[in-house]
C-alpha cells in the first residue's frame, strides 16, 4: 500500500512504485523476489506459497537488528543492511534455496501429502 510509505519516502521516489491490481496471492506466485516491510503478514503468505521472503528493517525501532516475529521463527530472510539485502537478492536470482525457511514452513503450513489427503476428505463429504 502506497500510503503506508508515504512518511518514508518523497513523492518523485513514491512513483517508482507500482499498485498492483492482482490479489497478494497472484503477485506472490508471480514474483521472483519478494521484499516486504518489517513485520508485515504478508510474509507468511509467501512462506506459504514456497517462497523466501526477505524483511527489512524496522523503520520504526530505528534498528536494523531488532528482531521481529518471523524472523525468529526463522520464517524470513533479514535484512539488517543495505550490504544484506544485495546479497538477499542477488541469491534470489540464482534461485539459491533456504532449508531453514522450508523446514519451518512445513511446521505451520499442510504438505502436499497432507493437503491431498484433507482434499479427498473434502471431496468425499461433499459426495456424500
Amino acid at each position: 500500500a502506497k500510503e503506508g510509505f508515504e512518511k518514508y519516502f518523497n513523492y518523485k521516489q513514491l512513483k517508482n512504485f507500482k499498485i498492483s491490481k492482482n490479489n497478494i496471492a497472484q503477485d506472490i506466485i508471480d514474483s521472483d523476489i519478494l521484499i516486504f516491510k518489517y513485520g508485515t503478514n504478508s510474509i507468511l503468505d509467501c512462506v506459504a506459497f514456497n517462497k523466501y521472503p526477505i524483511e527489512l528493517w524496522s523503520l520504526k525501532h530505528k534498528k536494523f537488528f531488532y528482531q521481529s516475529v518471523y524472523d525468529e521463527k526463522k520464517l524470513t530472510l533479514k535484512s539488517r543492511n543495505k550490504k544484506e539485502l544485495e546479497t538477499h537478492v542477488k541469491n534470489l536470482l540464482i534461485k539459491k534455496k533456504y532449508p531453514t525457511i522450508e523446514n519451518q514452513r512445513k511446521k505451520y503450513f499442510l504438505n502436499t501429502k497432507k493437503t491431498k489427503n484433507v482434499e479427498k476428505q473434502i471431496i468425499k463429504f461433499i459426495e456424500s
